[in-house]
């Protein structure tokens, strides 16, 4: 991944299109990574999905890439590289969705930028925050450095399961009967 993943704070940022906003995309992105640049940590980012505004995202986060070293940007990551570059991460920034399904199975912080994913279910690990710099740098500061906060994170419990649904369901398969309340269809119409 071009540098030492496991030398201090480590954010990955994965920042994705507003359909409802799609002029202000590069901007968004921008604030974003003004809040990482200010911060100075070492930093992935992965390009956007292929939603309508998509380039202006990837022109941003390229320039920032560029201009400093502590950036890395990627189209995209092999299954293997991203999942154990996800147990990895100090924080996830941007607003992807995997912020709300994945990340608390994992125990990673999240801060959703701007609107997407807003009023979606979610765990203690994720934290809103409007698309300004400052609040992002605030929120990036907190989750990294306030004691409290991460032992909420580490503590939180998953609205989308526990990581055992193929069990669950093979139990509750070999416990029903195949009798005829299951095998007869009535037709209530």
């Amino acid at each position: 991944l071009a540098f030492d993943v496991t030398e201090g704070p480590l954010l990955l940022v994965i920042q994705h299109v507003i359909s409802s906003e799609i002029q202000e995309a590069a901007q968004q992105m921008r604030a974003t990574l003004e809040a990482v640049k200010a911060l100075g940590y070492r930093t992935l980012v992965s390009y956007p999905n292929s939603d309508a505004g998509s380039r202006a995202i990837i022109q941003v986060v390229d320039e920032y890439a560029t201009e400093l070293p502590f950036v890395k940007a990627y189209s995209s990551l092999p299954r293997l590289e991203f999942v154990n570059l996800l147990r990895t991460a100090d924080v996830l920034v941007g607003n992807s969705s995997l912020g709300l399904l994945e990340a608390p199975f994992l125990k990673l912080p999240a801060i959703n930028v701007g609107n997407r994913q807003k009023k979606r279910q979610h765990a203690e690990n994720v934290f809103f925050v409007p698309c300004d710099i400052h609040e992002i740098t605030k929120q990036i500061r907190l989750v990294l450095e306030d004691s409290q906060l991460r032992e909420r994170v580490k503590n939180c419990s998953n609205p989308f399961g526990n990581g055992h649904a193929e069990e669950q369901v093979v139990d509750l398969l070999a416990s029903t009967p195949l009798d005829s309340r299951l095998l007869n269809k009535d037709l209530t119409y």
